[in-house]
């Protein structure tokens, strides 16, 4: 489609079932507690994201740009 391979991309969301849809189309998950997000959602999911941070600015420890 554009080139980039599902295995190089994450998605990010405060809701734990998004990240876990992401992981089965071969995504990096990654559940943001911020906004909307409530932990007892996280712990009602079966699965876990690869990834929990506090807050969006958190993200770029996680990238790997590959420079």
């Amino acid at each position: 489609m554009n080139g980039v391979e599902a295995s190089s991309t994450a998605m990010r969301s405060w809701r734990s079932d998004a990240g876990l849809a992401a992981q089965r189309c071969g995504l990096f998950g990654v559940l943001v507690r911020t906004g909307k997000f409530l932990p007892e959602a996280l712990e009602a999911v079966e699965g876990r994201p690869d990834a929990v941070i506090d807050a969006f600015a958190d993200l770029s420890g996680l990238i790997d740009c590959g420079v």
